[in-house]
């Protein structure tokens, strides 16, 4: 096996300056200053990506985990790189692997993929949810995690949410964008006009009605809104039904990362068994 893996080292590609044609984009992708291209950091990640879509762009690596026939101690890792096709390997010194990566430990793997992209948006026939102005990746990360666990179709951002494909929401969704389509700069206009699904909005108001006191659709659109403003004017007159969650009045409102996963829940449990 360390034969095997030498072999493969022999066969990579090394760049050792940060002046390198190449290395010079992935700086830009890893900035968020490419549209529609991603740098994928961490062992997790890639494995998804391979079991999704097969081999990205390129597979970066760490000088040492080259240099090392177990993999810098990963099994993980190692089992993933005796996967990949040599030629698609390159190879960094620490410093220039450090600069790429958002976090201050990272692993010794990332993949530099194009983030899948439809020009069309195709209008859903199961339950999905339009996302209006999120701002926060954490919370963008923690809604696509729970519609991937609520086997949500799909995920329409408006055009001023944050990036879906940026390092922060990929780490919190942790390999959920695998997992459901992700659609993003959605004007509501262009998805409701030819919507056929009931849409029902997690909105305060004399008219909203108390989520476990509705009978919910089995396939529906969720409309949820910025963390601060919540849904827009412009949008809640797209709603069917307006949703509001029993709190305590200890707190003026719910994190819309709790409250997605609230209502979905919500409709599972109606329509289980």
């Amino acid at each position: 096996m360390v034969r095997l893996f030498f072999l493969i080292v022999d066969a990579m590609k090394f760049i050792s300056s940060k002046d390198n044609p190449r290395y010079k984009h992935w700086l830009k992708v890893s900035q968020a200053k490419v549209k529609h291209e991603v740098l994928l950091e961490g062992t997790h990640l890639c494995e998804m990506w391979f079991a999704q879509y097969g081999l990205p762009e390129q597979v970066i690596i760490r000088e040492d985990v080259a240099q090392s026939a177990t993999g810098a101690g990963d099994s993980q890792l190692q089992a993933l790189l005796k996967q990949l096709g040599a030629e698609q390997l390159l190879v960094l010194p620490d410093n220039l692997f450090q600069a790429l990566n958002s976090v201050p430990s990272p692993q010794g793997i990332l993949f530099h993929c194009k983030v899948p992209y439809s020009h069309e948006i195709p209008i859903p026939t199961n339950t999905s949810i339009y996302l209006e102005r999120i701002q926060d990746p954490g919370n963008l990360g923690t809604i696509i995690r729970t519609c991937a666990a609520a086997d949500v179709e799909a995920i329409y951002l408006s055009p001023a949410c944050v990036n879906p494909w940026s390092s922060k929401v990929l780490r919190s969704a942790q390999g959920a964008h695998f997992s459901v389509k992700i659609y993003t700069h959605v004007e509501p206009a262009v998805l409701f006009t030819q919507n056929t699904l009931p849409v029902y909005a997690t909105y305060l108001s004399a008219e909203a009605s108390n989520l476990y006191k509705t009978s919910l659709p089995q396939q529906l659109i969720w409309l949820l809104g910025n963390e601060g403003q919540g849904i827009s004017d412009e949008l809640i007159r797209y709603a069917d039904e307006q949703i509001f969650i029993p709190q305590s009045n200890k707190v003026e409102s719910l994190n819309v990362g709790i409250a997605c996963g609230l209502v979905l829940f919500e409709q599972k449990r109606q329509w289980l068994g």
